[in-house]
């Protein structure tokens, strides 16, 4: 499974929706029978990242300045998770 796009509302941050959605998509993916989630995120995005790695996900590479705009360039975060028993 790989996760394109993931978020939530500014003013719904810090409520356990971002939880709650990830645990959803891994029941799903585990009632699938699919075994690893894969997603990126920017290197910047401290909250995103702490949430992902309270999950389980982990860091499996980075992808330079792959998030540019027009004055800089930020770097991506590789993050898989392989889904077990525990994740459900």
């Amino acid at each position: 499974v790989e996760i394109l796009t993931f978020g939530v509302t500014a003013d719904s941050r810090r409520s356990g929706y971002g939880s709650r959605l990830l645990t959803a998509l891994l029941e799903d993916a585990g009632e699938r029978n699919f075994n690893t989630i894969v997603l990126e995120v920017a290197a910047s995005n401290d909250a995103a990242i702490r949430l992902y790695k309270k999950i389980g996900f982990v860091p499996v590479g980075t992808r330079p300045r792959y998030y540019r705009t027009e004055n800089s360039a930020e770097d991506a975060l590789l993050l898989q998770l392989h889904i077990e028993e525990e994740h459900l």
